[in-house]
């Protein structure tokens, strides 16, 4: 089967798939990680020149195309094949692939053509995290990398990761540089030091809403504050 991850970018989209593969790989060894990017796709030919590539293996393979909206039409014309019949049509013969399963991920799946939507057969959502479950990652992923990280650390992080994993991990990585272990104060200092504001916010959402506050007479569309 073939599925569709989509939803808020620093959710994990990624790092499902590759988790995925890993567990394949732990059932039926040999399982092979193809990862690429939708605006790699950029053309019918070099669609084919990749599955030709991937074509001359005989392992399983795990297909991943990380924003695959950026896929050109032409060259998702190769993939709807590849998506219905594990292979695709070049110089006139049928190339068959491995056994293999694709996924792709996308930040947003309105941006996924239709026709090239409808051939994957899980669609996924993937939503922000809560805080609860953001200062779980945060213990996980500092005891990954052998650091200690108090309770209230781990929850304050929870709080202040904006929903993505992908900012916990930023932060415990950097304290990794400064400290030893991550208390409160040290995950106040490296959220500083990474330019993530309270709630989880970037400098530029800051920017813009302290240039609204500061216009009280001034209106404006979100196409305009865009």
């Amino acid at each position: 089967r073939h599925g569709l991850l989509y939803g808020h970018p620093g959710t994990g989209k990624t790092a499902m798939v590759v988790v995925i593969h890993r567990e394949m790989d732990r059932k039926w060894h040999p399982v092979s990680l193809y990862i690429s990017s939708g605006p790699e796709w950029d053309s019918a030919a070099k669609a084919k020149h990749t599955l030709w590539t991937l074509a001359r293996s005989n392992d399983p393979l795990v297909l991943l195309i990380d924003e695959i909206d950026g896929v050109i039409k032409s060259a998702s014309y190769v993939l709807h094949e590849v998506l219905t019949s594990g292979s695709f049509l070049d110089s006139g013969k049928n190339i068959f692939l491995p056994p293999l399963t694709v996924w792709g991920t996308t930040n947003s799946i309105a941006s996924v053509p239709r026709a090239l939507r409808s051939r994957f057969s899980l669609k996924l959502s993937y939503q922000y995290y809560q805080p609860q479950e953001l200062a779980v990652i945060a213990k996980a992923s500092a005891q990954r990398i052998g650091m200690e990280i108090s309770d209230e650390a781990a929850e304050f992080l929870g709080l202040n990761g904006g929903g993505e994993p992908r900012k916990i991990n930023q932060i415990i990585q950097t304290a990794k540089s400064l400290r030893k272990t991550i208390d409160i104060n040290t995950a106040k200092e490296v959220m500083e030091v990474v330019d993530i504001f309270p709630k989880g916010l970037s400098r530029l959402q800051v920017q813009i809403m302290l240039f609204l506050i500061n216009q009280p007479r001034m209106t404006g569309g979100l196409t305009t504050i865009a």
